[in-house]
């Protein structure tokens, strides 16, 4: 029996819903973290995090500190404070904050919004050794196509940036083929489904 992707259960609301992530992404919503309001990130807050060795960039297990960094970097809060006192006195109640939060739940929901954040990166290197870091490569074709300037580039949020880069792609490569996280999953379920013997077809 012949089966169509599009005829997997859960198929087509996957790539709505995945359409409709790109959106809210692209234009910059804010994101609830177990009630902690953060911004989409931008490519030099991943610079910054991952400078500052980042559990949720670096993908190691976070403890209560890195969490709150992560969370207070991130919150929408953070740019409106001045640097000083009065920045140093809202980190200390934002810390007492996150004490109460539901750490592993806000770990395991701060994780999942790195992957919507990164979820239009273009795949890995080809091979070889790098002449330049893979940020520098495309923030290189961006800005060489855009004609805008490095500031521009750090300021866009991540989803801006990836999906940039993938309509660049797809203008050089107009038959190149991208994946979508949640459909891909889907599929992935069913195929392994019909491989156990979990799902049967009539």
């Amino acid at each position: 029996m012949i089966i169509s992707v599009e005829d997997i259960p859960g198929y087509r609301e996957a790539i709505a819903e995945e359409a409709r992530e790109r959106e809210r992404n692209f234009i910059g919503f804010s994101h609830d973290i177990c009630g902690v309001k953060v911004r989409s990130m931008t490519v030099l807050d991943f610079i910054v995090l991952d400078s500052m060795e980042s559990a949720f960039i670096k993908r190691t297990i976070p403890t209560l500190g890195d969490l709150t960094k992560f969370l207070w970097y991130l919150s929408i809060d953070f740019d409106s404070l001045p640097a000083g006192l009065r920045r140093s006195w809202a980190a200390f109640r934002f810390g007492r904050r996150v004490r109460r939060l539901d750490v592993v739940d806000a770990a395991v929901r701060g994780f999942a919004y790195v992957d919507a954040m990164f979820a239009d990166m273009p795949g890995g290197k080809d091979g070889g050794e790098p002449f330049a870091s893979w940020l520098a490569v495309w923030t290189d074709l961006i800005r060489s196509e855009y004609k805008c300037s490095r500031d521009d580039v750090l300021s866009m949020t991540l989803p801006e940036f990836f999906q940039s880069v993938r309509c660049i792609h797809k203008r050089a490569n107009p038959k190149t083929a991208f994946a979508n996280r949640k459909a891909d999953a889907i599929c992935d379920g069913f195929m392994r489904g019909l491989n156990d013997g979990s799902i049967l077809l009539q």
